[in-house]
């Protein structure tokens, strides 16, 4: 199955046809012949692993177009291999002080072009390891802090542009101080990682996004969700971890562990990260307060 997504910005009919014939039977390919169309799909909700881009377009240049793209924080990174006819190195050094990965000049030899794309594409594939772990939490292989702060910094512009609802959830493992002291920590690392297959269990769609923030605290994040389809999600959530029934003969509310949760759910023109986490961090303290295993939803418009 061809899963890498690759974008040919090429306006001559004959170069682009060619580069389809050699490599549509390894890539899924996107072809458009100028940089506003290119600029569409680069920042379209399908994410794009490689841009084959040349130089000379109508209308924005391959050079402008560059520049913009690495203006961009979400492409800064994606590999931009430029094709061309010209020859003046002034031109290939303007590319790559611009940011492009690898340079191509017309009339390109289909070897060279086969091997510079996987070449490109197995350096990114190595920056999205290397970048893995430095966004995941090694206990549970949620996201960490870090990496949940940049998605959801994404989640909410995209929000912002379709208005779409987006709820947030903070989970907090009721006592879970008591646990420690009663089991020991390695006995808490692993309550810890129940605590975390839960959150994937109940939570299946893969824009749904689960984080560790640290000790006995998780944050949820449900894009596209309602205030009432998020209510039933923590709802769920809660429910399934209780109905687990995890020993914890220390805590003071069950003889299970059990999760309190505080939530917010943002509607159209209130997408602001601070604002948001504080509201459900301030829902979560009523739900402690109101005495540990519920979920309260900040419901404030």
């Amino acid at each position: 199955m061809k899963h890498q997504r690759l974008l040919i910005i090429e306006d001559e009919v004959s170069n682009q046809k060619a580069l389809q014939r050699l490599l549509r039977d390894s890539y899924r390919l996107e072809v458009c012949a100028d940089a506003e169309s290119g600029l569409q799909i680069l920042n379209g909700d399908e994410p794009v692993d490689l841009l084959l881009l040349d130089l000379n377009l109508p209308g924005m240049s391959g050079f402008e177009l560059l520049s913009l793209i690495r203006s961009e924080p979400h492409l800064q990174q994606l590999p931009v291999i430029i094709l061309t006819g010209l020859t003046n190195e002034a031109d290939e050094e303007r590319g790559l002080q611009l940011g492009a990965s690898d340079y191509i000049s017309k009339p390109f030899r289909p070897t060279a072009v086969k091997l510079r794309i996987e070449s490109q594409l197995a350096l990114q594939q190595q920056r999205h390891q290397l970048e893995a772990l430095a966004i995941s939490d090694p206990l549970t292989g949620l996201y960490n802090r870090r990496g949940f702060d940049e998605l959801f910094q994404r989640e909410l512009a995209r929000a912002n542009r379709s208005g779409a609802p987006l709820s947030l959830a903070i989970v907090d493992v009721d006592f879970f101080k008591n646990f420690n002291d009663c089991y020991g920590h390695p006995e808490g690392d692993k309550a810890l990682v129940f605590i975390a297959h839960q959150l994937k269990s109940v939570s299946r769609r893969a824009a749904d996004l689960a984080a560790r923030i640290g000790g006995e605290e998780f944050l949820m994040l449900w894009p596209d969700t309602s205030l009432k389809g998020a209510q039933q999600q923590a709802d769920k959530l809660r429910h399934t971890v209780e109905q687990r029934a995890y020993p914890h003969a220390c805590s003071e509310v069950s003889n299970y562990l059990t999760i309190s949760i505080g939530g917010v759910t943002l509607d159209a023109g209130s997408y602001n990260a601070e604002e948001a986490l504080q509201r459900a961090d301030n829902a979560l303290y009523e739900a402690k307060r109101a005495g540990r295993n519920r979920v309260v939803w900040d419901d404030k418009s």
